[in-house]
C-alpha cells in the first residue's frame, strides 16, 4: 500500500460517533484520527460502524494513547470532553 493510499484511508470519514469524537478531542485532526484508528484496529471495530457504546468501552485505550504524547492534565481534559460527548449523545 502506498503512502497516498494510507493517507486516503486515514482521511475517509467515519461514523457520526467517530467524527464527533475527533471534534470533541479538540486536538490535531491527523493525530486524533491516527490514535482512534489504532484503538479501533486493536479491537477490530471499523470507524464506519463505531457506536456510542463502543466508544465508551474504548475510553481506557484512548486514554492510554493520549498519555503517551500529552501531559497528564491535557490528557485528562481531552478525556473529560469525550466523556461529556458520550453522556450528552442523545442531546446532540
Amino acid at each position: 500500500m502506498s503512502v497516498e493510499d494510507t493517507t486516503r484511508l486515514n482521511n475517509e470519514l467515519g461514523s457520526l460517533v467517530y467524527e464527533n469524537a475527533i471534534v470533541a478531542m479538540q486536538l490535531d485532526e491527523v493525530m486524533c484520527r491516527a490514535l482512534m484508528s489504532q484503538c479501533l484496529g486493536g479491537v477490530g471495530i471499523s470507524k464506519l460502524e463505531l457506536t456510542i457504546e463502543e466508544l465508551g468501552t474504548l475510553l481506557p485505550h484512548i486514554e492510554t494513547g493520549l498519555k503517551s504524547f500529552l501531559e497528564l492534565d491535557e490528557a485528562r481534559e481531552v478525556m473529560r470532553r469525550l466523556h461529556h460527548m458520550i453522556l450528552n449523545w442523545d442531546d446532540l
